[in-house]
């Protein structure tokens, strides 16, 4: 049976969500590289009082990773848990309270990581313990891989995987990372889109310098970026380069009458993030999951000078930048993609202007098989504690997920619980009571359908 998930111990995991979140584990600030290991130390000392035999830290180039491993009886599964610690950075002058002093507010737990990924990180663990707490085994062998890079990309994942191989090997695995579709259906994500970023860059005069100067007379980075950024889409919102969408898969009927059956609401949609936009023939929920993407993350050029925060400072500036990010769907590589969209720029480009790329990271969008034991296993765990057949959603996000199938063998199902609404990545990032009690249920049931189980082959 689920162990009764009441108040008081939900109240207890929003405490200890609310330490974790305090440790500013910022993957990509270079000032919280102690911060991340101290986040790593934090959570493998609790995964070693819960039990774990080992729980240790595996470093990186970077940011140390933790492995922790729960053993089973003989011959049973041995199933595999990823996740990540780290966070994005937060401007605490956009939050109702600091981003990294956690707060619960109207039946919410408020900070940065709450959602993503720190909230579903501590969902398995905290299951783990309910289940031990009652006197009943696991039943299955289960390993913890919480990584310390997944909101940079994930650059040292692949050689982690290979390298540990055996360490990590298991019969099924899952993510506790991504989330559930809308703000109140009970679905699962069957699938995440790819993508890249890079920064293009653009130089103008040598140094900054005032406008009454040169303006007028001198070409201006800004205006130079903005008619590059300007023709990345077309008028109706359609990426404008050449081969862009020549290898995406298109949707069979019944996957568009499966995405056409989640519970969307435009004009709650429209009310939240602002007029629609793009590929006008398919829907939001299609846009989102299984259309590619082509947008600008970040915009800058100018307001040096001690022009104050308004960046008035009366200068035509040497330099202007922005951050390019692409969101890829099946069979479109994103390294052919990004190659395509950085001849489209230089196409663009006036002759004779100066101007680069600085490219980040690029990652394969991915797939849950199908008719994958694991994820039937998934969505008889919903149902049971949700009480309906979960909906299959796809993730509009990025997961390196294509990494376990290359290096380990074993497709991971997407088993998380945050929403849409709850601020991921932006600011006032929450993680709702009510979602960590369903989702700790969830996990519960989950480990004890896995270990009724028995392996099929090589997998379960």
């Amino acid at each position: 049976m689920v162990p009764a998930i009441d108040i008081s111990l939900v109240h207890d995991l929003a405490a200890e969500l609310g330490d974790f979140i305090r440790i500013p584990s910022v993957s990509s600030d270079p000032r919280r590289r102690e911060d991340c290991r101290r986040a790593a130390i934090w959570l493998r000392d609790r995964l070693e009082a819960a039990g774990a035999s080992p729980a240790r830290l595996i470093e990186t180039e970077l940011h140390p990773a933790v492995f922790a491993h729960f053993p089973g009886p003989a011959g049973a599964p041995t199933v595999l848990v990823y996740g990540h610690y780290d966070v994005q950075p937060a401007t605490a002058s956009a939050w109702s309270s600091p981003p990294f002093e956690p707060e619960i507010r109207e039946g919410r737990v408020y900070g940065r990581g709450s959602s993503d990924d720190k909230g579903n990180v501590l969902l398995p663990l905290a299951a783990v313990r309910a289940i031990l707490a009652g006197g009943s085994s696991l039943g299955i062998g289960l390993k913890f891989l919480i990584e310390g890079e997944e909101e940079i990309g994930s650059p040292h994942l692949d050689a982690l995987l290979a390298e540990h191989r055996k360490l990590f090997a298991c019969d099924a695995a899952f993510c506790a990372d991504g989330g559930m579709f809308g703000e109140d259906a009970c679905s699962i994500a069957i699938s995440a889109r790819g993508g890249f970023v890079f920064r293009l860059w653009i130089k103008g005069p040598a140094s900054d310098t005032h406008s009454g100067l040169v303006g007028g007379a001198v070409r201006n980075p800004i205006h130079e970026l903005s008619d590059a950024i300007a023709g990345l889409h077309d008028r109706e919102g359609r990426v404008a380069v050449e081969g862009f969408y020549d290898h995406v898969r298109p949707l069979e009927s019944e996957e568009r009458l499966e995405l056409a059956r989640l519970p969307f609401d435009e004009v709650r949609f429209v009310a939240d993030y602002g007029r629609l936009h793009g590929e006008s023939e398919y829907s939001v929920p299609e846009r989102i999951g299984a259309r590619p993407a082509l947008d600008v993350i970040s915009f800058h050029g100018g307001g040096g000078g001690g022009g104050g925060d308004d960046g008035v400072s009366a200068v035509v500036p040497s330099r202007a930048w922005a951050t390019i990010m692409c969101r890829t769907v099946a069979d479109q590589d994103p390294w052919v993609i990004r190659e395509l969209v950085k001849q489209h720029i230089r196409r663009m480009m006036p002759e004779g202007l100066a101007f680069g790329f600085e490219e980040k990271d690029c990652f394969w969008d991915y797939r849950v098989p199908e008719g994958l034991p694991a994820l039937g296993s998934a969505i008889k765990a919903l149902e049971q504690i949700y009480g309906v057949k979960p909906l299959l959603c796809r993730d509009g996000g990025g997961l390196p997920l294509r990494r376990f199938q290359d290096n380990l063998g074993v497709s991971p199902v997407i088993f998380a619980f945050s929403r849409d609404s709850e601020g991921c990545h932006g600011y006032d990032e929450h993680f709702p009571l009510d979602g960590m009690r369903l989702g700790l249920a969830s996990w519960t049931r989950l480990f004890q359908i896995l270990g009724n189980a028995r392996p099929t082959g090589d997998r379960l």
